[in-house]
């Protein structure tokens, strides 16, 4: 995040691929599926595998925040109605998790729902410490455009 933070793309890609190499070692098993999904999700070519994590997590841990990760999977896929749609049904008054609210607010605004992306993205900006650096600054982007 420090060099994305810093747009320094031929380190942060280092990086990312080292995180990858690591975390998907099968003896940490899924602890970091969820991260993995997330990083892949802004990778090209990436979609079809990040969407079987994020259904696999799902599966695994019907949890608000599986459910967010699948919203944005949907999302990042082109399929911004199936997201609104499981954020409605399985995220929202479910958790206030500072990442939940992130993607939520970035897939209202997506999909046209301004007054609730810019709640939504209000709320991801005061969780901006937990989030890091890069979201904050792509948040406070967002909501500079609402």
């Amino acid at each position: 995040e420090i060099a994305l933070y810093e747009k320094d793309e031929a380190a942060a890609l280092v990086y990312q691929q080292r995180f990858l190499a690591e975390a998907s070692n099968p003896a940490y098993g899924n602890m970091y599926k969820s991260y993995i999904c997330r990083l892949e999700s802004s990778m090209k070519g990436k979609g079809g595998e990040v969407m079987a994590l994020a259904k696999n997590e799902v599966l695994e841990r019907p949890h608000p925040l599986s459910y967010a990760l699948l919203a944005w999977s949907n999302f990042k896929n082109g399929d911004t109605a199936t997201a609104v749609d499981v954020l409605q049904n399985h995220v929202l008054r479910q958790t206030e998790e500072p990442i939940a609210i992130y993607y939520t607010g970035m897939i209202f605004k997506a999909a046209g729902k301004n007054a609730e992306a810019k709640k939504y993205l209000s709320m991801a900006a005061d969780a901006g410490f937990e989030l890091g650096p890069v979201v904050k600054r792509e948040v406070d982007e967002h909501l500079a455009q609402l």
